[in-house]
């Protein structure tokens, strides 16, 4: 007669989850995988784009985009499930020597640490993508790999499966002359393959492009190149793939786009590991008192390396990580951004304490002996200990096995208040002084910049002709160099030389004759104006007795503006260069200053160590450039102290409430020297919380229902919400709180 099975006595299945986050120059994929047994399935995933990209997004965009990626993609996941353990999915020139280059280990260091991942591995993406391939297509892919961006070109040559070169570069016009230019600079290839793989995210009649192209005759092409476009999810699915091979899974159907089961070979031994976990040896004891050997439960290691894919150092895939592994999953890590061990996670000891009780009682039942009667006595007592056994297990559970996570929405008070502070560079910090300790920070940037000039001058030809000058008086005289002629329209001329001329002759009854002289004259001014006519009149130099008239008409006088160099344009350069290195200096000054440390938005001092303009003032140009070295002052100090200091200021009169540490922020104005130190008049704003013992009230509310616990917990003025989970969850023995304080997670949210 076969006997049914106790539900507490069936092989339990292994479940965990894992993340894969791909890393590209303009967006990341995140995709949530759940271990079942050796057996690999897709439960979320999803894609967001950077900003700007990969490499320009500031330390916050990056979060924020990795943080909004990975929630989306957790959204069906179990409440308490976790998906921390993470498999990155990198750039091939992310990679040196087969470790991780030492700034992208510190981002991705910083990543992991800003949002609680796990690293257990990595993946060059186009090698996943090489190895995905070669499975869809059964042998080595020889191609010419083009990663598209916004921005940029990716194209990468392989062969029989290996990256034999990868270049990069900016999109300069058309994309198909852009991987040209690329190709052209490749040196390992004296053939190229006649088949190029797109990997474009999508974009619409990209592949006809590079079909209609002409390709240079200068590329080893043995003939056109044939053409194909990769799935727009393509490097999220190589990279998912590439990670169950080398941990030795299987993708279930529908994961992702395809359901190939993978070759057992990895694309790269980044995860490959020989190490079973802490848990993972729980979890196989706990195996062997139902009844079942290690054998049935799969190892995750049995992965071995391809002969013709470069592998890189192996890691052991651990729950509990250490520095040394994550040195083997990233390489070497410098020692100021090593990660600290995380906790580990044990498989209950009252689970496990519960299971060998049960085992022992099932022992005294004799169920050979029970189950030798009649049938229908056989049937009683399996009516019997069948319940039992299942009361005995629930209520293990219930009073043993409980966790709950109590999560309290909290009113919080926004404050401030200015204070003029000292920075000192000797002094500690000391609020009551109003001092904060502060260290001067100074540096140099290098910058060139131009302009177009404003400023204007009149330039050109002055006219010039030859006068008569005609001298009535009764004496000769002499006109120096210089002296004015001027017309009857009053243009002033000049003459070009002395000139004498005679006294006039004659008499009252035979008529006089005036003196005459011609002299050479220049106009005083530019301009077609005094190009003027023959037969004009002048007077000469204020003179009654003296005349002068041309002959001839003046010519060659013209007139035009020109652009010269003005004072202003001199001093804007000066304002727009300071302006220009502003940020490279606080970059600069804000990585000196190190980690805790903060930085006052403005300078404290800016100079001008060298300055060279291209043109003096009056100089005829029509631009102007500056090159120079500016020297900034910046102030820097620990934002522990400055956490100190708002707490000291923004303290509450009655001692119910405290300064939240996260919210402090400052706003800094008027900072100016005070001999050795600084002065600023600071803004100091914080938000202030109520205070909790987290331990009391755990104490108060333990063994409660979460009925009678969430009202207790309603009528503390400050709380605005009461959240609470209780896993697991038992409806039939009711919703009360674990009976141990220590078994109940307080969660605060200001």
């Amino acid at each position: 007669m076969n006997v049914p099975k106790l539900p507490f006595l069936e092989k339990k299945n292994s479940t965990e989850y894992f993340l894969s986050l791909v890393l590209r120059d303009e967006k990341t994929s995140a995709v949530i995988f759940q271990e079942i047994n050796g057996r690999i399935n897709v439960v979320g995933e999803h894609e967001e784009q950077f900003k700007t990209s990969l490499e320009d997004s500031t330390e916050d965009e990056l979060l924020e985009v990795l943080d909004k990626a990975v929630s989306t993609a957790e959204k069906n996941l179990p409440p308490d499930a976790e998906s921390h353990k993470t498999i990155f999915g990198v750039k091939r020139d992310w990679i040196e020597n087969e470790k991780i280059k030492k700034d992208y280990l510190i981002k991705l260091k910083k990543i992991s640490d800003e949002l609680d991942f796990k690293p257990v591995g990595f993946l060059v993406i186009s090698e996943a993508i090489s190895h995905l391939l070669q499975i869809e297509e059964g042998a080595p892919v020889s191609a010419i790999l083009v990663e598209v961006g916004q921005i940029g070109l990716t194209v990468s040559l392989f062969k029989a499966g290996k990256i034999v070169e990868t270049k990069s570069g900016p999109i300069e016009g058309s994309l198909t002359k852009t991987t040209e230019t690329l190709l052209k600079h490749f040196s390992t290839a004296e053939i190229l393959p006649s088949r190029i793989i797109l990997f474009d995210g999508g974009r619409e009649k990209l592949q006809q492009e590079f079909l209609a192209h002409k390709w240079s005759k200068d590329l080893p092409f043995l003939h056109p190149p044939q053409v194909m476009n990769l799935p727009a999810n393509f490097d999220a699915r190589a990279v998912l793939n590439g990670a169950a091979t080398q941990m030795g899974f299987e993708v279930l159907e529908g994961s992702l786009a395809h359901a190939e089961k993978a070759d057992k070979e990895p694309v790269i031994d980044a995860l490959n590991s020989a190490v079973m976990s802490e848990e993972d040896k729980t979890l196989a004891e706990a195996a062997k008192d139902f009844g079942f050997e290690d054998t049935d439960i799969k190892k995750k290691d049995e992965a071995v390396a391809l002969p013709d894919v470069k592998a890189v150092p192996k890691t052991a895939i651990d729950e509990n990580l250490t520095n040394a592994n994550i040195s083997k999953a990233f390489g070497e890590i410098p020692e100021e951004v090593k990660i600290n061990e995380s906790d580990t996670r044990q498989f209950p000891s009252n689970a496990m304490s519960m299971t060998a009780s049960i085992k022992g009682f099932l022992g005294k039942l004799h169920f050979g002996k029970l189950l030798q009667g009649a049938a229908g006595s056989r049937k009683r007592l399996l009516l019997i200990v069948v319940p039992i056994a299942i009361i005995i297990l629930l209520l293990g559970v219930f009073i043993f096995g409980r966790s709950a996570t109590v999560t309290l929405g909290i009113n919080g008070k926004d404050t401030d208040k200015t204070e003029t502070v000292t920075f000192s560079q000797s002094d500690t910090t000391d609020a009551s002084s109003n001092t904060i300790a502060a260290k001067f920070i100074k540096v140099s940037e290098d910058g060139k910049i131009s302009t177009s000039t404003t400023g204007k001058k009149e330039t050109g030809d002055k006219a010039k002709g030859t006068v008569t000058i005609f001298n009535n008086s009764d004496s000769g005289i002499t006109l120096p160099t210089g002296t004015v002629v001027k017309s009857d329209k009053d243009l002033n001329f000049l003459t070009d030389k002395p000139v004498t001329v005679a006294s006039a002759s004659g008499d009252v009854f035979s008529g006089t004759d005036p003196g005459k002289a011609n002299v050479a004259v220049t106009a005083e001014k530019f301009g077609t104006n005094y190009n003027i006519p023959s037969s004009t009149k002048f007077s000469v130099d204020g003179r009654s007795s003296v005349a002068a008239k041309n002959d001839n008409a003046f010519s060659g006088g013209t007139k035009k503006d020109i652009k010269v160099v003005a004072k202003a344009d001199q001093d804007k350069l000066l304002k727009d260069l300071q302006k220009q290195k502003e940020q490279d200096a606080k970059d600069e000054i804000n990585k000196k200053a190190g980690g805790d440390s903060k930085v006052l938005p403005s300078f404290l001092d800016v100079s001008y160590d060298r300055k060279s303009f291209s043109k003096d003032v009056g100089d005829e140009a029509t631009d102007i450039s500056l090159t120079g070295t500016i020297s900034y002052t910046g102030v820097s100090y620990r934002n522990s102290d400055l956490v100190l200091f708002a707490k000291d200021k923004l303290k509450d009169s009655d001692g119910k409430l405290e300064v939240d540490e996260k919210s402090v922020e400052v706003e800094s104005s008027n900072l100016k020297e005070k001999g050795d130190n600084a002065s600023a008049k600071l803004k100091i704003k914080a938000k202030l919380v109520p205070k909790f013992d987290q331990s009391e009230i755990a104490n108060q509310i333990k063994g409660k229902s979460t009925k009678d616990a969430i009202e207790l917990l309603n009528q503390v003025s400050e709380v605005n919400k009461v959240d609470i989970k209780v896993f697991p969850p038992l409806p039939i023995l009711g919703d009360s709180l674990p009976f141990s304080a220590g078994k109940i997670k307080l969660v605060i949210q200001k």
